[in-house]
């Protein structure tokens, strides 16, 4: 974490009132970048010199952040939904809401929702031992977690990598038609249109570019690698 971003970090204090560390606390729309602990995630958003080089880091970085709310490493207040026409007092929010796949967040206007709970108003501090408080959650089945995800993204690879023109295009555009394809293929599994998530693929593209999609390629019928 660079220095500048230590100045802002904001550690949960057991000895005030959760509403005192919410009013605190960071918002969502900054906390994303004041808490990356990741120098090589920070290099490669500040060096990024295009807009969809910047969405990509920007989206590696809020994932890794997610990856830390659900670990317990960072905390998250925010006002239930119960609450947001009362007293909008604020609660923890539990580290199971920020499992794959169970909530959705939107950064910008800083509310989480997953698990039959919406919370807004969300802000994020740090904190020494991690919460264990947890909120029931339906068992989300093997296939969707990311390493079950990734045979099933080759699939969908290799009948793009059949057109020349897939290999050629830019990520973001890669990114687009695969995510599209996989839904095309596997209907039952990736019911809506924002399945599977772009983060997933996201990183399944870079991964793959970087081999030139030797993984996803057809031994019978191979495309000539960049």
């Amino acid at each position: 974490m660079s220095s500048m971003a230590k100045k802002f970090v904001v550690k949960f204090d057991s000895n005030s009132t959760i509403q005192d560390n919410w009013a605190r606390a960071i918002s969502l729309a900054e906390a994303w970048y004041i808490y990356l602990d990741d120098d090589e995630l920070r290099s490669q958003y500040q060096s990024a010199n295009t807009q969809g080089a910047v969405y990509f880091a920007e989206t590696l970085i809020k994932g890794a952040m997610i990856d830390r709310l659900y670990r317990g490493d960072l905390i998250a207040i925010g006002v239930a939904a119960s609450n947001a026409q009362s007293e909008a007092t604020p609660d923890l929010i539990p580290p199971n809401m920020f499992r794959q796949g169970v909530s959705r967040i939107d950064w910008d206007i800083g509310t989480v929702e997953g698990l039959g709970r919406i919370y807004y108003g969300v802000h994020v501090c740090s904190v020494v031992e991690p919460l264990s408080v947890s909120l029931p959650e339906p068992p989300i089945p093997a296939k969707r977690g990311r390493k079950s995800l990734t045979p099933l993204l080759i699939e969908a690879a290799r009948s793009l990598l059949v057109d020349p023109v897939f290999d050629g295009m830019l990520r973001e555009k890669q990114v687009n038609e695969l995510q599209r394809r996989a839904a095309e293929l596997h209907p039952a599994i990736f019911p809506n249109g924002t399945q599977p998530g772009r983060t997933t693929v996201y990183r399944f593209v870079a991964k793959q570019r970087a081999k030139s999609w030797r993984d996803c390629r057809n031994p019978e019928n191979p495309t000539n690698p960049k």
